[in-house]
């Protein structure tokens, strides 16, 4: 949190410790027979859904855990995931199996403020996971929503009454992705998408960018920007259990090296089967 306490979500609780020594301060719990099955958070508030059957807003920002809005769905209107970003206070993104749908909704009342059915085509594609990041410069927020069929859709958050504008789409496999937002330090963000092909989202030259990342095997990532480790990612695998700490370049980066021809070149072509390229080549000389 902003005052260096620390917030830990479990399936039944939201810890409030303090960091250097350890201690709870404050415990929210929540109600019986029901668990907490996502969360987001973001400087001092966190949205925790219960089952996907109810949302409930806690304010850290007191010595203690407050309780806010709370808002019970039907069971035609169940929650599958929710997202919060500092770039766009007093709501939060909540994704729902039914319709393929997403929605902002108004913190104070976790009302809807707008609404996009997000798979046009096929309603099975459930928003699984979602994420807001300031990806290019002079330019609105971006909404990043990973669908269950491998899709991730994004759409440009310009204003409250465009909160949905400029659907993109791209496939990164065939399962969700789990976004990660890491900071650039230069108030932009890069964005980790783990799933079969993981990439690192980027903005370069006012567009988009997709590079691939080599993290097959991760699970979860977190930021890890310490003074032993600037600039660092932690990476959790489940097959091996282990955790690694990272560097990820903050874009794509191409590795040129020069070799000296000694002639003119005038043609290039390559051929598949030899993994080979062929220069045609003029070479002029100065006879006496």
């Amino acid at each position: 949190l902003d005052d260096g306490r620390a917030a830990q979500v479990t399936s039944s609780a939201v810890l409030l410790t303090d960091a250097e020594s350890g201690m709870v301060t404050d415990t929210w719990r929540s109600p019986e027979n029901t668990s907490v099955t996502s969360v987001a958070a973001s400087l001092n508030t966190i949205v925790v859904s219960l089952k996907g059957a109810a949302l409930v807003v806690l304010d850290m920002s007191g010595s203690g855990i407050s309780e806010g809005a709370k808002r019970e769905f039907s069971s035609h209107e169940q929650v599958s995931c929710v997202t919060l970003s500092s770039t766009i206070p007093n709501v939060c993104v909540a994704g729902f199996w039914q319709d393929s749908k997403v929605s902002f909704l108004d913190l104070q009342t976790l009302e809807a403020v707008a609404t996009e059915q997000v798979a046009e085509d096929d309603l099975l594609a459930v928003p699984r996971s979602l994420a807001i990041a300031n990806i290019i410069p002079n330019s609105p927020p971006t909404l990043f929503v990973g669908l269950a069929d491998g899709n991730v859709v994004t759409y440009s958050v310009e204003s409250q009454s465009k909160l949905f504008a400029a659907r993109k789409s791209i496939i990164l496999g065939t399962q969700q992705a789990n976004f990660t937002v890491l900071s650039r330090g230069d108030g932009l963000e890069n964005v980790l998408a783990i799933c079969e092909h993981p990439s690192l989202i980027y903005g370069s030259e006012g567009r988009m960018v997709y590079s691939a990342v080599t993290a097959e095997d991760a699970t979860c990532v977190s930021s890890f920007d310490s003074a032993a480790y600037p600039g660092s990612i932690a990476i959790a695998t489940a097959d091996t259990g282990e955790l690694k700490l990272a560097v990820v370049d903050q874009e794509r980066t191409t590795h040129v090296e020069t070799l000296a021809v000694h002639e003119t070149v005038r043609r290039i072509a390559y051929s598949p089967s030899l993994k080979a390229f062929g220069l045609g080549t003029i070479k002029r000389t100065l006879t006496a």
